[in-house]
Protein backbone atom coordinates (compact mmCIF):
# COMPACT_ATOMS: atom_id res chain seq x y z
CA UNK A 1 0.00 0.00 0.00
CA UNK A 2 1.32 3.41 -0.96
CA UNK A 3 -0.22 6.64 0.30
CA UNK A 4 1.22 9.72 -1.34
CA UNK A 5 0.32 13.20 -0.21
CA UNK A 6 1.43 16.55 -1.57
CA UNK A 7 1.27 19.31 0.97
CA UNK A 8 3.28 21.40 3.39
CA UNK A 9 3.93 18.44 5.72
CA UNK A 10 7.56 19.28 6.46
CA UNK A 11 6.79 22.75 7.74
CA UNK A 12 6.88 22.91 11.51
CA UNK A 13 3.65 24.95 11.71
CA UNK A 14 1.40 22.50 9.86
CA UNK A 15 0.42 20.14 12.66
CA UNK A 16 -3.14 19.93 11.31
CA UNK A 17 -1.90 18.51 8.00
CA UNK A 18 0.21 15.93 9.82
CA UNK A 19 -2.75 14.92 11.97
CA UNK A 20 -4.96 14.38 8.90
CA UNK A 21 -2.30 12.30 7.15
CA UNK A 22 -1.62 10.16 10.23
CA UNK A 23 -5.35 9.50 10.65
CA UNK A 24 -5.60 8.54 6.98
CA UNK A 25 -2.68 6.13 7.32
CA UNK A 26 -4.12 4.61 10.51
CA UNK A 27 -7.52 4.12 8.89
CA UNK A 28 -6.10 2.59 5.72
CA UNK A 29 -3.43 0.45 7.31
CA UNK A 30 -3.70 -0.73 10.93
CA UNK A 31 -0.46 -0.83 12.91
CA UNK A 32 -0.41 -4.65 12.87
CA UNK A 33 -0.33 -4.66 9.05
CA UNK A 34 2.41 -2.09 8.50
CA UNK A 35 5.66 -3.25 6.95
CA UNK A 36 7.78 -1.02 9.17
CA UNK A 37 7.39 0.25 12.72
CA UNK A 38 9.73 2.52 14.64
CA UNK A 39 10.32 4.49 17.81
CA UNK A 40 12.21 7.17 15.85
CA UNK A 41 11.76 10.79 16.94
CA UNK A 42 9.22 12.70 14.82
CA UNK A 43 11.96 14.64 13.01
CA UNK A 44 13.42 11.41 11.59
CA UNK A 45 12.20 10.28 8.18
CA UNK A 46 12.50 6.60 7.19
CA UNK A 47 12.45 5.36 3.61
CA UNK A 48 12.18 1.63 2.90
CA UNK A 49 13.27 0.21 -0.45
CA UNK A 50 13.48 -3.38 -1.63
CA UNK A 51 16.18 -4.81 -3.87
CA UNK A 52 14.82 -8.30 -4.68
CA UNK A 53 17.61 -9.09 -7.15
CA UNK A 54 20.13 -8.45 -4.37
CA UNK A 55 18.05 -10.31 -1.73
CA UNK A 56 17.92 -7.31 0.57
CA UNK A 57 15.87 -4.36 1.79
CA UNK A 58 17.36 -0.98 2.68
CA UNK A 59 16.16 1.57 5.20
CA UNK A 60 17.40 5.14 4.99
CA UNK A 61 17.05 7.29 8.10
CA UNK A 62 17.30 11.06 7.72
CA UNK A 63 17.22 13.58 10.58
CA UNK A 64 15.24 16.60 9.40
CA UNK A 65 15.39 19.88 11.27
CA UNK A 66 15.14 23.58 10.62
CA UNK A 67 18.31 24.48 12.51
CA UNK A 68 21.51 25.65 10.86
CA UNK A 69 23.40 22.88 12.63
CA UNK A 70 22.64 19.15 12.50
CA UNK A 71 21.25 17.71 15.72
CA UNK A 72 22.35 14.25 16.88
CA UNK A 73 19.32 11.99 17.33
CA UNK A 74 19.34 9.20 19.93
CA UNK A 75 19.27 5.54 18.95
CA UNK A 76 15.80 4.20 18.11
CA UNK A 77 14.19 0.87 17.29
CA UNK A 78 13.15 -0.30 13.82
CA UNK A 79 10.96 -3.33 13.19
CA UNK A 80 10.50 -4.60 9.65
CA UNK A 81 8.02 -7.29 8.63
CA UNK A 82 10.01 -10.37 7.68
CA UNK A 83 8.25 -13.04 5.64
CA UNK A 84 11.53 -14.90 5.11
CA UNK A 85 14.65 -15.63 7.17
CA UNK A 86 17.03 -12.76 7.88
CA UNK A 87 20.70 -13.50 7.34
CA UNK A 88 22.19 -10.21 8.50
CA UNK A 89 21.48 -6.54 9.32
CA UNK A 90 24.28 -4.11 8.49
CA UNK A 91 24.97 -0.39 8.66
CA UNK A 92 26.17 0.90 5.30
CA UNK A 93 28.54 1.80 3.75
CA UNK A 94 31.03 0.11 6.09
CA UNK A 95 28.96 -3.11 6.36
CA UNK A 96 29.04 -2.96 10.15
CA UNK A 97 27.02 -5.81 11.70
CA UNK A 98 23.99 -4.72 13.71
CA UNK A 99 22.53 -7.11 16.31
CA UNK A 100 18.94 -8.11 15.52
CA UNK A 101 16.21 -10.40 16.76
CA UNK A 102 13.17 -12.04 15.19
CA UNK A 103 9.78 -11.91 16.92
CA UNK A 104 6.16 -12.12 15.74
CA UNK A 105 7.12 -12.01 12.06
CA UNK A 106 9.32 -8.92 12.37
CA UNK A 107 13.07 -8.36 12.42
CA UNK A 108 13.91 -5.93 15.23
CA UNK A 109 17.09 -3.87 15.60
CA UNK A 110 18.35 -0.68 17.23
CA UNK A 111 20.00 2.03 15.19
CA UNK A 112 23.14 3.90 16.07
CA UNK A 113 22.62 7.51 17.16
CA UNK A 114 21.71 9.37 13.97
CA UNK A 115 23.76 12.25 12.65
CA UNK A 116 21.97 13.52 9.52
CA UNK A 117 21.74 10.24 7.53
CA UNK A 118 22.31 6.50 7.91
CA UNK A 119 21.41 3.52 5.76
CA UNK A 120 20.71 0.01 7.02
CA UNK A 121 20.52 -3.11 4.91
CA UNK A 122 18.53 -6.21 5.83
CA UNK A 123 19.99 -9.19 4.01
CA UNK A 124 17.47 -11.95 3.44
CA UNK A 125 18.39 -15.63 3.54
CA UNK A 126 17.95 -17.61 0.35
Amino acid sequence: TVIWCAGPLESMNTEAYRTVLLRLISAALPLTERAIQTTAPKQVELVLSDAPDEHCSRISAVALNEEDEAVLQPSFEISLRADRPVQQVVLLPDVQNIPFSMKNGYVHFATHPLWIHDRYEIRWGK
